[in-house]
Order: C-alpha cells, then sequence, then structure tokens
C-alpha cells in the first residue's frame, strides 16, 4: 500500500497544482470552462476518495470506473462546444454512455476496473479529434490550430493514447514491470501522460487570462 501512494504523491501534487491554478485565475464564462471545471473536480474527488479507499484497504475499481465514466463524458462536451461535429459528437457521446451503463451492469462488472470503458472513449475521442483537426485544414480554417480552444482540445489527447495502449494488454504484470528504482511502468505512464495533460491546461488557462487583460 505505501508503494502504491509513493509512487503516486508526485502525479497527485501536480493534479492539484492544477486544479488550484484552474480556480485561481479562471473565470466561469466559456461552457467549455465550466465543464473543464467539473471535469477537474471530478479529477481530484476521485484521487481523494481513491487515496482514503487505500489507507483503509478498499477496492478502488468502482469509483475508478465512474471516474471514468465522468471524464469521458465531460471530455466529449468539451469537444462538442469547440468542434463543428456536433451530431457526430452526439452520437459518440450516446454510444459511449450505453456502453459504459451496460459494461458496469454485465460485462466486467462493478468490482473490476472498466477498462473498455475507458478505451472505448478514448476511441472515440481521437477519432472525432483528428476528423475535427482535417476537416478545419482542409478548409484552410488555420487560426483555428492556433486558437486557445484547441489547446484545450489537444490535452487529453496523450493521456487518452498513453492509458489506452496500458490497459489495453489487461496485462496487470506488464504494467507492473520494475523499470528502474522502484518505479513500475504503469506510474511512469501515468505521471508522463497526467503531466502532459496538467500542462495543457494550465497553459490553456494562462493564454485565456493573458487575453483578457
Amino acid at each position: 500500500m505505501s508503494k502504491i501512494l509513493v509512487e503516486t504523491t508526485l502525479l497527485r501534487i501536480v493534479i492539484l497544482f492544477t486544479y488550484s491554478i484552474f480556480l485561481y485565475y479562471y473565470k466561469y464564462q466559456k461552457t467549455e470552462s465550466k465543464l473543464l471545471f467539473w471535469c477537474l473536480t471530478a479529477g481530484v474527488l476521485n484521487e481523494v476518495v481513491s487515496v482514503l479507499f487505500t489507507i483503509y484497504k478498499i477496492s478502488i475499481h468502482f469509483n475508478t470506473t465512474i471516474y471514468v465514466i465522468i471524464h469521458g463524458f465531460l471530455w466529449l462536451q468539451i469537444l462538442k462546444t469547440i468542434s463543428a461535429q456536433k451530431k457526430i459528437i452526439v452520437l459518440a457521446t450516446t454510444v459511449f454512455l450505453t456502453f459504459a451503463v451496460v459494461n458496469l451492469c454485465l460485462i466486467e462488472g462493478f468490482k473490476t476496473f472498466n477498462t473498455l470503458s475507458f478505451i472505448l472513449v478514448a476511441i472515440l475521442y481521437i477519432i472525432i479529434f483528428i476528423y475535427d483537426s482535417y476537416m478545419e485544414l482542409k478548409i484552410e480554417n488555420l487560426s483555428y490550430f492556433t486558437s486557445n480552444s484547441y489547446i484545450l482540445l489537444v490535452a487529453p489527447v496523450f493521456y487518452f493514447i498513453c492509458f489506452s495502449l496500458s490497459f489495453g494488454f489487461k496485462n496487470h504484470n506488464l504494467n507492473q514491470i520494475i523499470l528502474f528504482g522502484n518505479t513500475s511502468l504503469y506510474a511512469i505512464i501515468a505521471c508522463f501522460a497526467n503531466f502532459f495533460y496538467c500542462v495543457c491546461i494550465i497553459y490553456y488557462v494562462y493564454k485565456e487570462n493573458k487575453l483578457k487583460i
């Protein structure tokens, strides 16, 4: 248990720091910022619950699965707010939520982490993100790619890719491989993915505030 807590301490500090920066600097005027607030809040609450459950030796599979569903849904909504591909995103959201509920109740269940739900929302988000980028490039809307909103859309891409590859193998022993010291492969993936995720969000907040000065 102590090993798990030590491995994730730096990660949790980064997440809390990002959340603090967001709360301190950002004004909730845009729909995307309101959705981002709930997304980050869900992440912090999940980390708090996970720490408490780990301390008291309670499985964190259920709360992390619920977080995956909430997190995936909110990022699809952020994508819908910014992207022009709204009908596709509504359909993707419906497919994801339907599958997530069925998966939770009938397939992977309540007692295991629902990796399939995470992988599905990751694939949906990445495919729509790439398609949306292609369509904007096709009409030569180059300003779209330098906009602050696009930076926000980029934030979860690396996160989704890294964890999808990690969960896709469904091999617990593979993720627990020690690469150096006492640090596991999963811990390194989690740190890099979340670091990129948080940096993009902090940069988004920084640019948004700078534009309003």
